[in-house]
């Protein structure tokens, strides 16, 4: 077996300072963790602790194209590095997105479909390495542990009588330290999953074709007003779950008697069906000490007064949708794209968390043109190519915002660089 040995004076770099205990130029940054930071000598080894001040970053998310032009700018033997490298645009995004990161200003969290959508392409390991790069570690939750939170405080509050708080702190639905001081290194893993490279292929065809035909044999058809696709669009949600959860039911009740023939994939409860048993619970546990409560009836309620139509992740995809929808009516001979059910998944679940988006250009359009009457808060926050120019002076407000305190305090514990 072979023994690997590791040297932690190896963990110990600049910038260095006079050492308090031995007077060597050697007292180097060995720890940085969310609010504080480690010194210790390289040479006799005394340490010290220094408090850092909390960081309140502001959160970007980046489209798969972003991080994957990127990763065309980074790597010269890239297909489609000349074009990219070509526009200026990408190198001064790339340099202050870079920037920004090292001087603790933003986090580009990276997200599910960042992963998925690199599992498809033949560059997966430098696009991870690329979005990785960008978020220093921190990834948002799913986009359906996102709705759970939005739908279980919809139920919280039908079971105490009260109006929805709705919370949307970024902190909440990511793992990592995302307002934290960025460590030197961060620990990943290779995360190929070949096993699932199929399935996801096919899930992004049936949720084209599926889309497709709601375009060609709905959307174009009925003439109706955004407000009416809104409304109808808001309650589609609740009632996908709910036939979903009646399917997946009768199946395996069917399954009873030929219990060999039940798949892993039938015995384990779906997304539709833990929302739902997330909900009766939650009302459960909130009337359980109110006497006068029925919490039959409040249950039912819940489900046939379309409580979940206010989850916030489904009025923007019910605008996003409805604004589809109006396209079609009007003329649109295109169905959208593959991408596009992804794009709005990504939208509707994290546009109240982020302070930036950037999207691709037939995404932000389909915000661009909901009316003011349903727009979502927010939408002014999301860039895409067609305003290029204004996501880069975003950027740079940032950059102008950070105090001469905090620059200094960055290059304190980081170095010059």
């Amino acid at each position: 077996m072979e023994t690997v040995t590791v040297n932690m004076r190896n963990f110990i770099g600049p910038p260095y300072w006079t050492c308090p205990k031995c007077g060597a130029d050697t007292f180097g940054v060995m720890f940085i963790n969310r609010d504080s930071y480690m010194r210790r000598c390289r040479d006799c080894w005394h340490k010290a602790d220094f408090r850092l001040p909390k960081l309140k970053k502001k959160i970007i998310y980046l489209d798969q194209f972003v991080v994957s032009e990127i990763m065309k700018l980074n790597d010269p033997i890239a297909k489609g590095h000349a074009s990219v490298a070509a526009d200026p645009f990408w190198s001064e995004l790339d340099e202050l997105l870079r920037k920004l990161r090292n001087l603790q200003l933003i986090c580009c969290p990276a997200s599910g479909e960042h992963e998925n959508e690199s599992l498809l392409s033949p560059f997966f390991a430098n696009l991870k390495k690329t979005y990785e790069n960008l978020s220093g570690g921190v990834a948002f939750e799913s986009g359906n542990a996102i709705k759970v939170q939005q739908v279980a405080a919809l139920a919280k509050a039908w079971a105490r009588g009260t109006d929805p708080e709705f919370s949307f702190e970024a902190s909440r639905i990511t793992h990592g330290e995302l307002h934290g001081w960025n460590n030197k290194f961060y620990v990943t893993t290779s995360s190929y999953k070949e096993q699932y490279v199929d399935t996801l292929r096919e899930e992004r065809e049936e949720l084209h074709d599926g889309i497709t035909g709601v375009f060609n044999n709905s959307w174009k058809i009925n003439k109706l007003s955004f407000a009416e696709w809104y409304d109808l669009e808001k309650n589609s949600h609740q009632k996908y779950m709910l036939r979903n959860v009646k399917i997946r039911h009768e199946k395996r009740m069917k399954l009873v008697t030929t219990p060999w023939l039940l798949s892993l994939d039938d015995a384990l409860y779906s997304e539709s069906e833990n929302m739902v048993r997330m909900i009766l619970n939650v009302i459960n546990r909130e009337t359980r000490s109110n006497d006068k409560t029925n919490p039959d009836e409040l249950r039912n309620s819940f489900f046939t007064e379309f409580r979940m139509a206010d989850a916030p992740f489904n009025k923007i995809g019910a605008a996003m949708y409805a604004s589809i929808a109006i396209k079609a009516a009007g003329g649109q001979k295109k169905p959208p794209n593959r991408g596009m059910v992804a794009d709005i998944e990504i939208v509707s679940t994290l546009l109240p968390y982020c302070d930036a988006m950037f999207m691709d250009n037939g995404c932000r359009a389909i915000l661009q043109d909901i009316p003011q009457s349903h727009r979502p808060e927010g939408v002014d926050r999301v860039y895409s190519m067609n305003c290029k120019v204004e996501f880069l002076d975003y950027l740079r407000t940032i950059r102008a915002s950070a105090s001469p305190e905090h620059l200094e305090l960055v290059k304190q514990v980081y170095g010059e660089r």
